[in-house]
């Protein structure tokens, strides 16, 4: 980012440019470039750490020497760690920064954060009502963002999972039912299963969606126990939507799907219902602020919890 700050400075002031153009043509400088020297103090660090291990192999621990050369290590250590870390959190904030110039939302609009981290991205198969679409999904440090590829590099993200509130579980293989690689991704808002190109990649974004979604729910539990944010409500996970062609007749009354018996999702529970078994609504928050179709036995559920109240 320096070097590259520099260059740009020197493109519009000439006289930086010469001044520096100077400076460089000097014998003391032996040919080498400014840019070459603002790296040589991060590439001495570890020549440093080097230097000092060496020493301390070569001294015997009664030396008086020894003691101050080990915490001049350490403290040698402890600066590289800390400069490896800044340039893994400069190229990971770069990274995002690259990914959200691709993205155009098509509802509301996600703005980046600056603690957002990269993780990982790919495309898999999302389960539809009536078919399987490809997915373009990126994993940060505490968001899921998916959608899909459009023309010019860029991508159209129709959906977000925060990942304090997310879960991922792992699908065993069925092939009878056609259920390879796949996994299932729960939030408040949706939940859905996905199906990855080959076994390795399922295991990959098991496992970094679990670890992502552990450290999240840490953070916020950090947070909570320091008095700051959390309501302390158990929110659930949406309802899987069964697909269309799971099944051929109602999920309560039996009837058969036809072309006037239409097929509907409750929203609460994800079955297959008729129009008839699926007439009732009901308030969801997490899903909207506008009642949805819920079925029967579902309907009946909410207005037992209302008379227990």
């Amino acid at each position: 980012e320096g070097r590259a700050a520099l260059k740009k400075s020197m493109e519009k002031d000439k006289n930086l440019y010469l001044a520096v153009e100077k400076g460089v043509a000097h014998d003391f400088v032996r040919g080498n470039s400014l840019e070459s020297f603002l790296i040589l103090p991060v590439q001495r660090i570890p020549r440093y750490v080097l230097l000092l291990n060496d020493l301390l192999k070569n001294t015997s621990t009664d030396h008086p020497d020894s003691i101050w050369l080990t915490k001049s290590l350490n403290i040698m250590k402890n600066v590289a760690n800390h400069i490896n870390n800044a340039v893994i959190d400069a190229e990971s904030r770069r990274k995002v920064f690259e990914l959200f110039k691709q993205f155009t939302f098509t509802k509301t609009p996600i703005e980046q954060q600056s603690y957002f981290v990269f993780l990982h991205s790919g495309t898999v198969l999302k389960q539809c009502h009536n078919k399987r679409d490809a997915i373009e999904m990126f994993l940060f440090s505490d968001i899921l963002l998916y959608g899909r590829a459009v023309p010019s590099n860029r991508y159209d993200i129709s959906g977000s999972m925060n990942l304090d509130t997310t879960s991922v579980e792992d699908v065993p293989d069925k092939p009878n039912e056609d259920i390879t690689n796949a996994f299932i991704l729960k939030s408040p808002k949706k939940s859905f299963y996905c199906y990855a190109n080959n076994p390795a990649e399922k295991l990959k974004w098991v496992k970094m969606i679990t670890e992502a979604t552990t450290e999240s729910k840490n953070k916020i539990e950090a947070r909570k126990r320091a008095g700051a944010g959390g309501d302390g409500r158990n929110i659930e996970s949406a309802a899987i939507w069964k697909p269309d062609d799971t099944q051929d007749s109602c999920s309560l009354c039996h009837k058969e799907f036809t072309l006037f018996r239409r097929r509907h999702h409750c929203r609460k529970c994800g079955t297959l219902v008729d129009s008839e078994c699926s007439k009732f609504t009901m308030k969801i928050p997490e899903l909207s602020q506008e009642p949805v179709r819920v079925c029967y036995v579902c309907h009946k559920e909410n207005l037992k919890k209302k008379d227990n109240k």
